[in-house]
C-alpha cells in the first residue's frame, strides 16, 4: 500500500512544483500512524503548503480518503531539500 500511496501524493504535487526532479516521498507507518513526508525544492515549499496551510491540509484529506486505513491518523510534512 505504501507504494501506492506513494504514487498517489505523487501525481497530486507534482504538477504543483518547478522543480520534480528534486521531489521525494517518505511513507513511514507506525501502529496508528501514516506519516507522509514530502522533501523538495526550497522554492517549491510554500507551494505544497499553500496559504494557511491550504494545499498541505487538503492532501492530508486525500490521502485519508485513499483506501482503507481504518482509524490510522495521517500526517503531512513538506520539507525543504538542502541538495
Amino acid at each position: 500500500m505504501n507504494g501506492d500511496l506513494q504514487k498517489l501524493i505523487r501525481t497530486l504535487v507534482a504538477p504543483m512544483v518547478e522543480f520534480e526532479n528534486k521531489l521525494n516521498i517518505e511513507i513511514k507507518e507506525d501502529n496508528n500512524v501514516i506519516q507522509c513526508s514530502i522533501h523538495a525544492a526550497g522554492t517549491d515549499v510554500g507551494r505544497l503548503i499553500g496559504r494557511n496551510g491550504s494545499v498541505a491540509e487538503n492532501i492530508q484529506q486525500v490521502v485519508r480518503a485513499f483506501g482503507h486505513l481504518g482509524l490510522k491518523k495521517v500526517q503531512i510534512s513538506v520539507i525543504a531539500n538542502n541538495g
